[in-house]
């Protein structure tokens, strides 16, 4: 009888962050540089920022079991304490920026509103990732968390950064960035 034996394997971790601007040599984390766009610069208090479109398959790979999501914010001032920033994720069938995207996501990163300006609603129409707990930080310092899993419904797929404190995100993006890694599991 055969023993076999399920083994995670950890895949290419896809980086969003603003490339101009995020330094993943000083202050990066170990992360790797930027792959894809997301600009949480000056992200306002109650303001939503979504990502630029990008593919889960990494380099034509097939889709992971589930994706890991790690955060780095920084905030201008600093939070009271236990004030959220929540993660979601849109997926999409379509490379197409514009084409086939839940609740009013346009593809492209920036700011994001939703369906007829109306965030919170919208946020309902996408899947959850996790809630990042601020603490009280002096404004330099970044805050780095484990935010949570999600799989993959679809290839394409669109985060959203959603600002719940009462302060806006640090006026850089040098130290910001989500960070997602896929896992693969292997019979061996």
């Amino acid at each position: 009888m055969a023993n076999n034996a399920i083994h995670l394997i950890k895949g290419t971790p896809i980086v969003l962050a603003l490339s101009a601007d995020f330094d993943a040599a000083n202050g990066g984390y170990g992360w790797e540089n930027a792959t894809e766009i997301l600009d949480l610069t000056s992200v306002a208090a109650g303001a939503a920022e979504q990502s630029s479109k990008f593919d889960l398959a990494i380099s034509g790979a097939e889709l992971a079991q589930y994706y890991t999501v790690e955060a780095a914010i920084e905030m201008d001032v600093a939070p009271v304490t236990g004030t959220p920033v929540d993660f979601y994720v849109g997926f999409s069938t379509s490379a197409t920026d514009g084409t086939g995207n839940p609740a009013g996501l346009s593809g492209v990163s920036g700011v994001y509103a939703g369906y007829s300006s109306n965030l919170d609603a919208s946020l309902g129409q996408l899947t959850k990732i996790g809630t990042m707990a601020m603490t009280v930080q002096i404004a330099t310092t970044p805050q780095l968390a484990d935010i949570g899993i999600f799989r993959p419904k679809d290839r394409y797929a669109m985060i959203v950064v959603d600002n719940n404190t009462a302060q806006a995100f640090e006026g850089d993006a040098v130290q910001q960035a989500v960070r997602i890694t896929p896992w693969y599991t292997e019979v061996q």
